[in-house]
């Protein structure tokens, strides 16, 4: 689980993102907040979710793709050849001082043997500059490895194992050592596959790549394939019935989804049918095999997944309802964890979150993206109409549109 996450000299974030999960003293909503306890007994309270809000273009998705490129780095870097440029480098464009400097992220998160891990890599176009790692086996912060370009050292725990102190300019170090069944490195590694999700609902690809993924494990698992026909018939899209099957029935290399619905004479029910193809299925309907689906997985084994614009497609009750899946103990006992964008504004009504729950995008004159929480304003209380007070600009994160009359070049007359 995440505890802090940050990102600078990325896309429109020309200084420092900052993003966190803990949690402030406030008893409200204590729902949507649990307790981890570390390794040396203390205890951790963090969000089990966040919403951001903001503007068109002003950084929303930006905070996505930050999560997501962080993620694919540590994934992808052994696939890296020598020489090859780092393709998540993408520094602030606007400013020429950026595009000579380097990309930094960072992250605290904690596994699930209840250690705490501190994580940084620093890379331009060619290289790694900086990457180090920390842990806190009893509370007090421990050095495990610092990279210096092509330079290595080991905290104690490391000093005596067998490294190679020669690393790849181009390649994370984790990730080579991860990727090869080293036992500290690769539980730490694996987290960030498998426990660590982002993307966009505008991504078909990636859409497609996630229905993949729950197809298999639906197939696989009768009892989650039960778990999101569930999911399915709550939503009110009518299907009564879904079915995983193989595309081929002796070799089983491609999955397809066949649903069912009620079929009627003279008004009532008398079988159901399939006649309605998957492939006539509307976006929605989809979106949300594909997007509840994975968080359905999420909510059975834990992890923090980050989605771009999750009301595209999907009803504000549709939302609030898988939005409720995170927040409740009962349908989240693994303590799993949600950051979405949205525009959808009345999810701020009706006392659904914290006020350290919720975050806004803003750009400045210059393009660059501000990151910051409605707890940062000194007067915000939990309890009070967030949505009206969004839409009246008290928090920012609202385009400044002009005129309609603008746009044609004229101003209307008055009398």
């Amino acid at each position: 689980m995440i505890i802090d996450f940050s990102v600078s000299n990325f896309r429109s974030f020309k200084t420092t993102m900052a993003f966190s999960f803990r949690a402030d003293a406030s008893k409200s909503h204590s729902e949507n907040v649990f307790e981890a306890t570390l390794s040396n007994g203390e205890k951790l309270r963090l969000l089990k979710t966040a919403v951001i809000y903001g503007a068109n273009a002003s950084g929303k998705s930006n905070v996505v793709n930050a999560f997501r490129s962080f993620r694919d780095f540590i994934e992808k870097s052994p696939e890296l050849k020598y020489g090859d440029a780092i393709p998540w480098y993408e520094p602030f464009l606007l400013d020429y001082a950026n595009l000579q400097s380097p990309c930094c992220f960072k992250i605290s998160f904690l596994l699930q043997n209840a250690l705490q891990y501190d994580y940084e890599i620093q890379f331009n176009q060619h290289a790694i500059l900086r990457e180090r790692l920390d842990f806190y086996p009893q509370g007090n912060k421990n050095l495990l490895f610092e990279r210096q370009k092509n330079d290595i050292k080991f905290g104690r725990k490391f000093k005596n194992q067998n490294f190679n102190k020669k690393v790849v300019q181009n390649r994370l170090f984790l990730s080579d050592y991860g990727n090869q069944g080293h036992e500290q490195l690769s539980e730490i590694y694996l987290y960030f596959r498998h426990f660590l999700e982002a993307g966009t609902t505008l991504n078909g690809g990636l859409l497609r790549e996630w229905e993949t993924i729950v197809l298999k494990k639906a197939f696989e698992n009768k009892a989650f394939e039960q778990k999101i026909t569930h999911l399915l018939q709550v939503s009110d899209i009518k299907i009564e019935r879904i079915e995983i099957l193989p595309e081929n029935l002796f070799q089983n290399h491609a999955l397809y989804q066949k649903v069912y619905y009620n079929l009627f004479e003279n008004g009532q029910k008398i079988a159901q049918t399939d006649q309605i193809s998957w492939q006539n299925q509307s976006q929605g309907t989809k979106l949300l095999f594909a997007i509840g689906g994975k968080m359905l997985m999420m909510l059975t084994g834990g992890g923090t997944l980050v989605i771009d614009e999750l009301d595209s497609s999907l009803h504000t009750d549709l939302c609030a309802f898988l939005l409720d899946l995170f927040q409740r103990s009962e349908s989240n006992p693994a303590n799993a964890q949600l950051i979405f964008t949205t525009h959808d504004v009345p999810l701020l009504g009706n006392d659904r979150f914290r006020k350290d729950q919720i975050w806004f995008t803003e750009k400045d004159a210059f393009g660059a993206t501000s990151l910051f929480s409605a707890q940062d304003f000194d007067d915000v209380r939990d309890g009070i109409p967030f949505d009206k007070w969004y839409l009246n600009g008290k928090f920012g994160g609202k385009p400044k549109i002009k005129s309609h009359q603008f746009i044609y070049g004229y101003t209307q007359k008055t009398a």
